[in-house]
């Protein structure tokens, strides 16, 4: 499980955190997806769970093991970042080949629930390049 607590993040020289207070868990095999608005702090958030940031405030635990203080706490961790790893496959492709790479294809099911929740089923053939 992995679960975030108080997390917060104030770069040098802003007046303002680009994240805070964030507090969440996700239980194993669960998968998630971050949604917002350009500047909303998706991108620290994935950077400080993936430890390259360090956080101003809070902690990320990973089956109970604080990651800050652990050397190879994300060994069995895995994100998908945003941009795409292959011009040529299509929306629905990318996900199956995820899927596929993880071991996990009884989440095929949900693909077209998560291309929906995220306003692209209507691009679901469509090349990301």
């Amino acid at each position: 499980m992995l679960r975030v607590e108080k997390l917060s993040k104030k770069f040098k020289n802003n007046d303002y955190y680009s994240l805070k207070d964030v507090s969440f868990e996700i239980s194993q095999g669960e998968i998630v997806g971050l949604i917002g608005k350009n500047g909303a702090g998706k991108t620290t958030l994935i950077k400080l769970i993936a430890k390259a940031i360090r956080p101003t405030s809070g902690q990320v635990y990973l089956n109970d093991i604080n990651i800050y203080k652990k050397h190879n706490s994300l060994k069995d961790f895995g994100f998908m970042i945003e941009g795409t790893l292959f011009n040529h496959l299509t929306a629905i492709e990318h996900l199956k080949y995820f899927i596929k790479l993880n071991g996990e294809k009884k989440h095929e099911a949900n693909i077209e629930e998560i291309l929906k929740f995220v306003g692209l089923w209507d691009k679901r053939n469509k090349k990301s390049s």
